[in-house]
């Protein structure tokens, strides 16, 4: 079973460990790098990922 976080707490982790923090704003980093890609075939080919 997964469990859900929710977002102010994960504010709350982060604003206590600056590790957390670390991990949070490279995670935001990725997603925007993978937004901007347009297509997963693109995410796919940056990955080194074959078909």
């Amino acid at each position: 079973m997964i469990k859900t976080v929710s977002k102010s707490k994960i504010v709350q982790y982060a604003a206590n460990d600056q590790e957390i923090a670390e991990c949070i704003q490279k995670a935001e980093h990725v997603g925007r790098w993978f937004y901007n890609m347009h297509a997963v075939e693109n995410i796919y080919t940056a990955l080194g990922v074959k078909p």
